[in-house]
């Protein structure tokens, strides 16, 4: 009698700690699952800072080329003003004197290019829809500063150009640069729904598939994986 009531309390000590060491379970799953979703979050805050981040780099830079012009027209009013006070004490000089603020313009444009200038025409030549332009500006940039923090974006917007002329092959090269030989770009998300995009076009729905479900395991929390749902969405319809 005695031993059948110790196996009883063996048992329900038994039994007690199995439903606590699932419950223990239980809760560490769930502490992991928020500690991923919270990571995802803010891969998605860096990735979206890094944006604001390119977005001010542009904006001083294209203050300091603002600021560069005006001194390059207050040098050059400085010498057309000289080149007029000249003209009137030395009529004879007018011609040599005349040629000076030319020569200087030139030099000083030269100097006001940078990869921020290059990157913004190219980017503005896409907004006037002037791809051709566009394309060959992001490709000089590529060339000359690939590993300028905004080259993930040169590379994204070739593939973009190559997309609305309908030159898949093209874009998808560069859609995969992105997110091969800049994977910690802030692009990355838009590059991974693009490929998606792009194999659709060019027939190839296992593949779109495959970078649909990519950019929502790695990205579910960004823009471009919100625009995943809505495509899987009309697949499976």
């Amino acid at each position: 009698m005695q031993n059948q009531r110790i196996l009883i309390i063996l048992l329900a000590v038994l039994i007690s700690g199995c439903a606590r060491y699932k419950a223990e379970d239980a809760m560490l799953k769930s502490i992991q699952e928020k500690m991923s979703e919270m990571n995802q979050r803010m891969e998605s805050l860096r990735l979206k800072l890094k944006d604001l981040e390119d977005a001010i780099f542009i904006l001083n830079d294209r203050v300091k080329e603002m600021e560069n012009k005006q001194a390059l027209l207050q040098n050059q009013l400085q010498r057309i003003k000289e080149h007029m006070l000249a003209s009137t004490q030395h009529p004879k000089q007018k011609k040599v004197q005349g040629s000076k603020p030319s020569s200087s313009l030139s030099a000083a444009s030269k100097k006001i290019m940078s990869p921020e200038n290059l990157y913004r025409r190219a980017y503005d030549l896409i907004m006037s829809t002037k791809y051709d332009k566009a394309i060959k500006l992001l490709l000089e940039f590529l060339q000359d500063f690939p590993q300028h923090s905004l080259a993930d974006n040169a590379a994204y917007w070739l593939g973009e150009c190559y997309y609305t002329q309908k030159d898949y092959e093209s874009a998808l090269n560069y859609f995969l640069m992105v997110i091969e030989d800049y994977p910690n770009g802030n692009k990355v998300p838009d590059a991974l729904l693009k490929l998606a995009y792009t194999y659709e076009k060019l027939g190839n729905m296992e593949k779109s598939k495959f970078y649909l479900h990519k950019l929502l395991t790695e990205f579910p929390f960004s823009e471009p994986a919100e625009k995943a749902k809505i495509k899987l969405k009309k697949k499976t319809q």
